[in-house]
């Protein structure tokens, strides 16, 4: 799985635009149907997950090193087979849902510096301030339509990332 987010934080308010994909592999067999036909999965084959959203939150910490906010998500969720070489076939949809949830975001920040390249410089002649970080996110969303009753149920989900910023931590 990857993860990747742009991260907006004016004053309190903590936002942050994401996607989240991979291809994880099945871990037990089963049967499904589409259109009228059946499909066999047997164990280790590979389906596309994709989710892509929002989480808007407010910092309860927003220290020179360390962030804490709460916040609340919605996304767009798919989870799809990887059965069809050709683009052209559709493929089996397990779920495409909106999504909803909570989270918490936590960052501590490592180490920062002042770009002194000429390309860096912000308007005004200023240095650019730049910062390397860890941020720990976990959370749980709620997916609100399956398209397979097999496949009810909502994500847990933790991230860790090491994240190089731009402007102030």
């Amino acid at each position: 799985m990857f993860s990747m987010s742009i991260d907006f934080n004016v004053g309190d308010v903590y936002t942050s635009l994401l996607l989240t994909g991979g291809s994880p592999k099945l871990e037990a067999p089963f049967t499904a149907s589409s259109q009228n036909q059946s499909f066999d999965f047997e164990k280790g084959e590979q389906f596309s997950y994709l989710e892509a959203g929002l989480n808007v939150g407010y910092f309860l910490v927003r220290s020179e090193n360390f962030h804490l906010a709460p916040y609340g998500n919605i996304s767009s969720t798919t989870l799809e087979s990887d059965i069809y070489d050709d683009e052209d076939k559709d493929e089996v949809e397990l779920i495409n849902s909106f999504t909803y949830g909570f989270g918490v975001h936590t960052e501590i920040k490592l180490t920062e510096w002042e770009n002194t390249n000429s390309y860096y410089y912000s308007y005004g002649g200023k240095a650019s301030k730049s910062f390397l970080s860890l941020k720990i996110e976990g959370g749980h969303n709620l997916i609100t339509n399956a398209e397979d009753d097999m496949f009810e149920g909502n994500v847990s989900y933790a991230r860790v990332s090491l994240i190089w910023g731009f402007g102030d931590f």
